[in-house]
């Protein structure tokens, strides 16, 4: 059994932002694989989704909690349904990748990213997979010793961006399916 979650903000008017992007591809994901419709889980504080790839059991997770604090979400259900971090895979942007790339990663630190952060200090561990799609290379600026990277992430996509955006959202989708049919390092070798 895996658990796929999507990290982003559950604010509808924070749907399309830049943060955002882990729940849309977990939307394609979804999709693609024909699951369950998204349906809050109140125990979880997430909205959860359930399905199969061939005979594995899969569930995604949208946290409910603003991304600062996707862990609880995570860790109430990688709780509830005894499974190690291991078993678990994070979809999530990130600012430090050109929009349109994508890269998967295992047991590494957040990179910056608060909810990352969030759900290793709820886990207490780095040891779970993550599928990192880049939102653009963004050169942090500073404004009155304080950069700019919280506003740039809550920024809609551009046209031209969007189609990037759609390309790496299958392409992460295809990424979470090779992971958890023949491993994250077949994977790797794929994606990276």
């Amino acid at each position: 059994m895996f658990i796929v979650a999507g990290l982003g903000n559950p604010k509808k008017t924070l749907e399309k932002t830049r943060h955002n992007a882990g729940f849309q591809a977990l939307d394609v994901f979804a999709k693609k694989n024909i699951f369950s419709e998204f349906v809050l889980a109140k125990k979880y504080n997430a909205l959860v989704s359930e399905g199969f790839l061939g005979t594995q059991k899969i569930i995604a997770l949208k946290p409910q909690t603003f991304m600062n604090a996707s862990g609880s979400a995570v860790k109430a259900i990688i709780k509830n349904f005894k499974l190690r971090p291991q078993d678990l895979i994070v979809v999530h942007d990130d600012a430090d990748l050109p929009t349109g790339s994508l890269r998967i990663s295992q047991n590494r630190g957040p990179g910056g990213h608060k909810g990352v952060s969030s759900i290793i200090q709820e886990l207490k561990s780095p040891n779970f997979i993550r599928i990192r799609i880049g939102i653009a290379p963004f050169p942090l600026q500073e404004k009155k010793g304080k950069t700019d990277l919280k506003n740039f992430v809550l920024k809609n996509f551009t046209e031209e961006e969007e189609k990037k955006l759609e390309a790496v959202l299958k392409k992460s989708a295809e990424a979470i399916e090779l992971i958890i049919q023949k491993g994250t390092e077949e994977a790797m070798n794929l994606y990276n």
